[in-house]
């Protein structure tokens, strides 16, 4: 298919009515913070969802810790984690993982909690951001089997050791931490996507993407970071940063990021969505919207029963796409800029497994200081 066929597709699916069985029920906004910035959020294997959302009336670094017991209908906070930012993974064994990054002489130095209490109580880790080369600063993570930890992002200063992937493997002495991908120089992984070995003595399929250069690209290790391969190099014409990714439940791998590609001799960016039936041996673009862009690291979310959710921002307003039919055809299920607000901005969602949908993010009211953090929901169907 030709970029500018893509794009026209993409406006014309953005227009769309809602048919799609992602959009039979109705969003709501089922939790309101304020001030703080939505950060996270996942679906735990108790059937809990968890976020997280920076602490904005306080003079300290923290991130406050939630939790639904009822599929995202409400929501209560639980407990507090001494940093901004903190984005979440959960291990087979239900362990929850928080990952941010300090600031040590002015850069940013990666740090990595555990709860093995469903989000209540954190416990710092050893320091992950403590390389031969220089600090790691991470911008993602998830969750292995035996309580192994990988992260991604780059080595600072600079961004001298590009592309890395950081692995904590649990010790007698706590967490032993070694480069396990080094990929590109001044480049950056920007999110993960974990299939776990759910047995001991089984591998992790750890799944990366971000971008090197202009190029859009996704890479795989089929054996807990061992060994990695490329499976996308794209580059679309102009530029390409992937940002998250997500595998369905009949394996197909689905990637969004950004593209910016010529159209009649104009430079236009927009939201993409590649999808991979064979294991990452072809792509196709199966979603694009101009002048969009899904957010960073937990932007996708697949659920059991093939549906596949998108979210980030169009303009100034909150946006989430989803497809009910494994990415053949997708529409806009949720655009939300409530009256008062200048902008909002969908950062992170989750489903669980009976297919309700959570998305946290965060608005901006003019005249006032921080953010408000909405958690909006999309009921099972």
């Amino acid at each position: 298919m030709k970029m500018n066929n893509v794009l026209i597709l993409g406006a014309a699916l953005l227009l769309a009515p809602l048919t799609s069985t992602l959009a039979q029920s109705t969003w709501e906004t089922v939790d309101l913070l304020a001030p703080a910035l939505g950060y996270y959020v996942l679906a735990d294997s108790n059937g809990n969802f968890v976020s997280t959302a920076n602490d904005q009336s306080s003079t300290n670094r923290i991130t406050n810790v939630s939790v639904s017991t009822d599929h995202g209908l409400t929501w209560q906070s639980i407990g507090q984690i001494p940093e901004y930012g903190v984005r979440l993974a959960q291990a087979p064994d239900g362990t929850l993982y928080g990952e941010a990054n300090a600031v040590v002489n002015n850069l940013p130095s990666s740090r990595v909690w555990q709860s093995v209490d469903h989000g209540a109580t954190w416990t710092m880790l050893s320091n992950p951001s403590l390389t031969p080369s220089g600090q790691f600063g991470s911008v993602h993570l998830a969750a292995g089997n035996s309580g192994t930890v990988y992260l991604c992002g780059r080595i600072w200063p600079g961004g001298s050791g590009g592309w890395t992937v950081r692995k904590g493997v649990p010790t007698s002495n706590g967490y032993s931490w070694s480069t396990v991908d080094s990929y590109s120089i001044g480049n950056q992984a920007n999110g993960f996507c974990l299939r776990p070995a759910t047995a001991p003595g089984q591998l992790d399929e750890v799944f990366v993407c971000g971008y090197v250069g202009s190029t859009w690209i996704v890479r795989h290790s089929l054996d807990s970071g061992a060994t990695w391969t490329t499976l996308d190099s794209y580059n679309p014409g102009v530029s390409g940063q992937a940002r998250g990714a997500a595998v369905g439940p009949d394996g197909s791998i689905y990637v969004a990021g950004v593209i910016s590609t010529t159209v009649n001799k104009t430079t236009q960016s927009g939201w993409l969505v590649r999808k991979s039936t064979n294991h990452g041996v072809s792509w196709t673009n199966v979603d694009y919207v101009a002048n969009a862009s899904p957010y960073y690291n937990s932007t996708i979310a697949a659920d059991a029963f093939g549906r596949v959710l998108v979210v980030g921002y169009v303009g100034s307003t909150w946006m989430a796409r989803g497809s009910s039919d494994g990415g053949a055809t997708w529409t806009t299920t949720d655009l939300f800029l409530p009256t008062g607000y200048s902008s909002s901005i969908a950062y992170s969602a989750a489903c669980d497994a009976f297919g309700n949908f959570c998305v946290t993010g965060s608005m901006v009211k003019p005249g006032t200081s921080g953010s408000v953090t909405p958690i909006r929901r999309l009921a099972a169907p």
